[in-house]
């Protein structure tokens, strides 16, 4: 087990079917992909001025669907990577 440290509340999460990588949507309108590798190492993008509620992975690991209220955005994960 170990502490993951991002920069917001977070209110939903998704793995990636890889198992590698954690997408962390939360109260500030941040998508954070943390590396669950050795490193821990986090990518940060703003992508919502409001909160983002809900976080989604697709089935092959390619693109991140967010949700939140009025709005689903889908991004390419790989631009996170």
């Amino acid at each position: 087990m170990r502490t993951i440290q991002i920069s917001q509340f977070p209110l939903s999460m998704a793995l990636m079917p890889t198992k590698d990588r954690l997408a962390v949507g939360g109260s500030e309108g941040f998508l954070e992909v943390v590396d669950l590798r050795v490193d821990g190492k986090v990518r940060k993008a703003r992508i919502n001025s409001g909160a983002i509620e809900a976080v989604c992975a697709s089935p092959d690991g390619t693109r991140v669907f967010t949700g939140s209220v009025g709005e689903i955005l889908k991004w390419r994960y790989l631009v996170l990577h």
